[in-house]
């Protein structure tokens, strides 16, 4: 047995151990009155709500450990703690409901470690002056308006955290909090660094300062043990708009924030060693670039950088910037008004010199939002500095016509082929103006780990892939929504024949094609196999008139096409008169689960036969995975197959048929029936009663056997939708928690204190 796994199972069987951890417990056990000898309880994660008569103040003397979070306390008796004089860790976080704490609190005179976080409805903690060897103390996500009287005296404080309610700090507090290691004031409170700056043992700082001279003292301090920070300086005492603040935090140790301040003419308020820069509202009618910015050229170490609707940047960086954002991963682009270019006058780069080493090394995101100017996203210059590009997503930007460049001039020599080795997703929303995605000749794009492609509601795009185009043997999903003028999804003219192409989309598991009314096919001439695909939708295509047609997909060569396929489909397509060929039925679609088909008026035939011969000649077509056959507002269908046919699928279980009027014949065969066996269909739902007897089966028991699993659609509401089932166990989580909050506090001060520690 490992021995973290070890420790923890002792520490759940000693005896002076009580662990009921997510048990749903309504109350607290009275038997924690009746072991006087417990060291420890843990009943985090419960729905405790009551305290029992006999609770009202239990004898555990020997009592070191209380974990009661994430439970439903509204009210703790007021002598609760009276005979705890030992407890060092109080755990009340996550109790929503808890308006304050009593007055017995102040009599733990023992405890080091008091956690209130999120307990939102609290707005009153008792006298905490008697609470001398107090170090860890979090208010953070409470209702508290006013700081606890005698936290002043709290010397011994090395970890506080206080809530966004707080109406003030009193000037000269915190400095007399002289071993604080960690300090976090969330909300409005503006700070001055003239209180903070004497805490030279602080390791971990997420405060807000009053003004620009403050974060610029803060630039000049002296900051070798600060390793961990997250400055935010505000014009105004709004808290909203700063919905980035928390993600940037636990990505990267070391944050600055600007809300709504003039960042024109401030010099050195950027300091050198942050990883994190976040702009939101701020004044930059001056500034074209952030490299204009005092600071930012020196910079050189930052990871995330997030501009929101500051309005005068042009582009990111000029062609001049000395900083070439090596380390930066993620960049996020929103709202700018002007912004046109990534990187400035970069023609007159190209002709000059190349950009500094290293610029963009390290970008793994790239996210573009309601830039409303910009029209070209990536010049292919750029593209050899985006080694480790990951995502590229670009929303609502207007005037977006193309995501990568080419800037070569007629009869300037370019590059025979460029490679984003690491790009996986391509996300692209509400770009009225984009015709392609690449639309250069002479440069060959490869991006062979691409995984997701997501197109929605570009209207002037006519095909997904570019000329020239490489395999994507790592594709997985494919999303094409609302694109009314796309013609083609996998095109030959574009994407080649299959011999040149062997490779393509040898791992796509996920096509769905919405709302494109141009689209008239899916599939090209002989396309390649798709062997890994595993799900197909296709809703609202208005000019689509084939899915899975023999003679276009020469299937007969391609004996793996569709080998994973498990769910189909089709929807609103009013030109559609068959979803297959019965040829294919015969060696294909073997995994297949699921088949949903509606509201296609003009289809006739489900699988249909391409000749006489054929239809006369087959017999019966297995689907032996098949388990749900639905057919809805199918007015034309007049058969599922011909006459002649049947469908063997001995796994189905739900079978729906609605407003299909002319359809009369179910040609399913179930083999169970012939046995005296229970038929595996369970679930069937149709129009009425009378269409029920209307309906025609080719075994003669059939009807007599599956009535029972019949329900009507005009007098029930029952959705046969089969749902997914969701199973989780989070004993692990519970573990690991109470492994980290019960661990032995007694005798090791070195380990207690370290984990005080943020970071």
């Amino acid at each position: 047995m490992h021995d973290l796994l070890r420790e923890m199972a002792l520490k759940i069987i000693h005896p002076q151990f009580m662990v009921k951890a997510g048990m749903a417990l309504e109350e607290l056990p009275e038997e924690v009155e009746g072991r006087k000898n417990l060291l420890k309880v843990s009943l985090m994660k419960n729905q405790i709500s009551e305290f029992p008569s006999s609770m009202l103040s239990p004898k555990c003397p020997m009592l070191t450990t209380l974990l009661l979070s994430k439970n439903n306390i509204t009210t703790i008796p007021e002598a609760f703690f009276d005979h705890m004089p030992g407890l060092k860790i109080l755990d009340l976080s996550g109790n929503h409901k808890l308006h304050r704490l009593p007055s017995s609190v102040s009599k733990l005179e023992s405890l080091t470690t008091l956690l209130l976080e999120n307990c939102k409805s609290l707005e009153e903690v008792p006298f905490l002056s008697n609470l001398g060897g107090l170090k860890k103390l979090n208010l953070y996500g409470t209702s508290i308006k006013e700081l606890p009287q005698g936290l002043n005296m709290l010397t011994n404080l090395k970890y506080l955290w206080l809530g966004r309610k707080l109406s003030d700090i009193p000037d000269g507090l915190l400095r007399n909090l002289s071993k604080l290691q960690c300090l976090r004031v969330d909300g409005t409170i503006p700070l001055k660094w003239v209180e903070i700056g004497r805490l030279s043992k602080l390791e971990s700082l997420d405060i807000r300062l009053s003004t620009l001279d403050d974060m610029r003292l803060f630039v000049k301090s002296e900051r070798k043990f600060l390793n961990q920070y997250r400055i935010s300086v505000r014009s105004c005492s709004r808290h909203d708009g700063c919905y980035f603040e928390d993600e940037i935090f636990s990505d990267v140790m070391k944050s600055i924030v600007c809300y709504c301040i003039d960042i024109c003419e401030e010099p050195n308020w950027l300091p050198s060693d942050a990883q994190g820069f976040y702009i939101l509202n701020c004044n930059c009618k001056d500034v074209r670039s952030l490299d204009n910015i005092s600071g930012f050229q020196e910079a050189t170490d930052l990871r995330h950088c997030i501009v929101d609707q500051c309005d005068g940047l042009e582009f990111v960086v000029s062609s001049r910037c000395l900083n070439p954002l090596q380390n930066l991963e993620w960049l996020y682009l929103y709202g700018l008004k002007k912004l046109n270019a990534v990187v400035g006058a970069v023609e007159a780069v190209a002709k000059s010199a190349p950009l500094p080493a290293g610029t963009f090394s390290s970008l793994q995101k790239i996210e573009v939002e309601r830039c409303g100017k910009i029209k070209k996203l990536l010049p292919l210059r750029l593209l050899p500095y985006l080694q480790n590009l990951q995502r590229i997503e670009v929303n609502g930007c207007a005037q977006m016509e193309e995501i990568i460049w080419s800037e070569y001039e007629e009869g300037e020599k370019a590059l025979e082929k460029l490679t984003l080795p690491k790009l996986e997703r391509l996300g692209l929303a509400m770009l009225p103006a984009l015709k392609s995605i690449y639309s250069g000749s002479t440069t060959v794009l490869i991006c062979d780990s691409l995984k997701d492609i997501q197109i929605q509601s570009c209207q002037e795009i006519e095909s997904v892939f570019w000329t020239g185009f490489n395999p994507l043997p790592t594709l997985e999903n494919l999303e094409l929504l609302h694109l009314k003028n796309l013609k083609s999804v996998f095109d030959e003219e574009v994407l080649g024949s299959p011999s040149a192409r062997p490779t393509n989309f040898f791992s796509l598991k996920k096509i769905d094609v919405w709302d494109c009314p141009k689209l008239k096919k899916v599939f090209w001439t002989g396309f390649n196999p798709l062997p890994t695909l595993e799900r197909l939708e296709l809703r609202w295509l208005n000019n689509l008139k084939s899915v899975f047609d023999e003679e276009v997909l020469g299937l007969s060569t391609c004996p793996t096409n569709f080998f994973s396929l498990k769910r189909i489909g089709v929807s609103e397509c009013p030109k559609l008169k068959k979803v297959f060929s019965s040829g294919l039925l015969l060696g294909y679609f073997q995994s297949l689960e699921t088949i949903d088909v509606y509201g296609c008026y003009q289809m006739e035939e489900l699988i249909s036969s391409s000749t006489y011969e054929e239809k006369e000649a087959l017999e019966k077509i297995t689907l032996p995975k098949l388990q749900r056959l639905e057919l809805s507002r199918l007015s034309e269908l007049k058969s599922i197959c011909s006459s002649s046919t049947v469908l063997i699928c001995d796994s189905i279980k739900s079978l729906e048929i609605r407003n299909c009027e002319k359809l009369k014949r179910i040609p399913l065969h179930l083999s169970s029936l012939d046995n005296g066996q229970p038929p595996s269909l369970k679930q069937i739902q149709i129009d009425t009663k009378e269409r029920w007897e209307s309906l025609e089966w080719d075994q003669s028991n059939a009807k007599d056997a599956l009535l029972p699993s019949v329900n009507f659609h005009d007098d029930s509401n029952s959705d046969f939708e089969e749902e997914d089932e969701v199973s989780g166990d989070d004993n692990d989580d519970d573990d690991d928690e109470e492994e980290e909050k019960m661990s032995d506090d007694d005798n090791n001060d070195d380990e207690e204190e370290e984990s005080l520690r943020m970071g």
